[in-house]
């Protein structure tokens, strides 16, 4: 009996609150959200419209106009504008909308950090201009604080639309040392402790040949890389832009110099001095640097610059002569002892096609033997360079070993000559006149053993 009763008073309370909430649920309004639907702020259709812009911050006032897809600094400083960054400030500026409005008929600004805001001014082709005002962020990180054109309406936007517009000096400017590209440079060199290590000239598209402290075919790659490294280099940090005592910076003697000129006729010389050292926050290796002819001393990231410690012999063709085989028409050479006459028989068909014949020693190599005689060739002109010697003067005495390169190009002739100067290493000569290399000795065992090897490979 006491079950039942305990049942019909859990009925009749579960029916009472049942006809509470239906009561409660149709009389009270559902909550507004707080956060309106994106709202348009301005009506720039496309960013092209956009011909001026107008940075102002707590560093000056920076005006720019749009020349094509590029800007130019038309007052406020004298320095190359990052069109790219410039482009993504009006590009988000056309496409602004604000997530909500946070406050109307505002009179306190400086709690939205509104009151020395930074200020972007866009300027349309058309005469319209806007003024966009960059608060501060909201505690949150999410958003940023902003009005537009002296309103006082405060709006939020969001917070990485807001990093976009929150721009230093640093940010807007062309940080990068050199404003050129790799097929820009015909001349390229390093110097260090104010001695130069090597100057090297372009020859054609990408041959160097070094003119400076001597003159010898250069190290592409080496050289390429290096000269890859000076061109992406930036300034990750402006330091005093009018400095009046260089040596607080180790730039009064610096400790390298890396100079590079354009073939339109552009030259730029980067003096690098004192390490600053680690930077903790980025793990960036600092020094301080500046362009000859400029005051302005700025931090540049020492790491990708690892050819400043690196030697001349870096710098320089890894083997005493290379020339392309295209242009070999045959070769004489003298090594232990043995004389070897190299023959290459180019045969035109009527079809244009060209076939080759070889010859060693005035007999025709089997095509088998093809691949034999290419690598004799290599190796010829593969004697690798084992150390340079500038101001050495080789004893005037007969060759040990001795190379004659007949060309199809000028010059038809060349001719390398290798003095001993000690049991391991050769002075080497070209036509004559001592070429500062110093040769392994070990290149011409390979030359022999290659020379045997083809030897069966002779017609009879």
């Amino acid at each position: 009996m006491r079950f039942y009763k305990y049942a019909i008073i859990l009925v009749v309370v579960v029916a009472i609150l049942t006809g509470i909430y239906f009561i409660v649920d149709r009389t009270v309004e559902p909550e507004e959200d707080i956060v309106a639907e994106s709202i348009e702020l301005l009506e720039i259709d496309d960013e092209e419209e956009v011909q001026s812009l107008t940075v102002k911050n707590n560093e000056g006032e920076f005006v720019f106009e749009r020349d094509g897809n590029s800007w130019n600094l038309i007052s406020g400083g004298e320095f190359e504008a990052d069109s790219l960054r410039l482009n993504n400030i009006v590009s988000s500026i056309t496409e602004l909308h604000a997530e909500r409005i946070i406050e109307e008929n505002t009179e306190d600004f400086e709690r939205y950090g509104l009151l020395e805001a930074l200020v972007l001014t866009v300027e349309t082709v058309d005469g319209d201009s806007s003024v966009l005002e960059l608060g501060s962020a909201t505690a949150t990180h999410e958003s940023y604080y902003m009005r537009l054109n002296a309103s006082d309406t405060v709006y939020t936007i969001p917070y990485d639309v807001g990093s976009v517009f929150n721009v230093t000096k640093t940010d807007i400017r062309d940080r990068y040392v050199i404003n050129c590209r790799r097929a820009d440079v015909i001349e390229f060199g390093l110097e260090r402790d104010g001695k130069t290590v090597f100057m090297a000239e372009r020859e054609g598209e990408r041959d160097w040949n070094i003119v400076d402290p001597f003159e010898v075919s250069g190290n592409i790659v080496d050289i390429s890389d290096a000269m890859d490294s000076f061109i992406r280099t930036h300034a990750i940090e402006y330091v005093e832009e009018d400095a009046s005592d260089l040596s607080t910076y180790g730039l009064d003697n610096p400790r390298y110099a890396v100079e590079a000129k354009t073939n339109e006729g552009q030259s730029f010389k980067l003096l690098i001095g004192d390490e600053k050292g680690m930077n903790f926050e980025t793990y960036i290796k600092e020094i301080y640097a500046l362009l000859e002819g400029s005051n302005e001393v700025f931090l540049i990231d020492i790491g990708p610059l690892n050819f400043l410690e690196k030697s001349l012999i870096d710098f320089v063709n890894r083997f005493v002569y290379v020339e392309d085989m295209r242009y070999m028409e045959g070769a004489y050479v003298e090594i232990d002892d043995e004389e070897i006459n190299l023959k290459i028989e180019r045969i035109t068909d009527d079809e244009g096609r060209e076939r080759l014949n070889y010859y060693v020693n005035e007999k025709e190599v089997y095509e088998d033997g093809h691949w034999n005689f290419r690598e004799l060739y290599r190796t010829l002109m593969a004697v690798g360079v084992k150390e340079i010697d500038i101001e050495a003067e080789p004893p005037e005495e007969q060759p040990e070993a001795l190379m004659t390169f007949y060309l199809n190009k000028d010059p038809e002739e060349v001719t390398i000559e290798f003095i001993p100067r000690d049991d391991t290493s050769y002075y080497a000569l070209r036509n004559g006149e001592y070429t500062g290399l110093i040769a392994e000795q070990e290149s011409f065992d390979i030359i022999s053993e290659t020379y045997d090897i083809l030897l069966d490979d002779l017609k009879d």
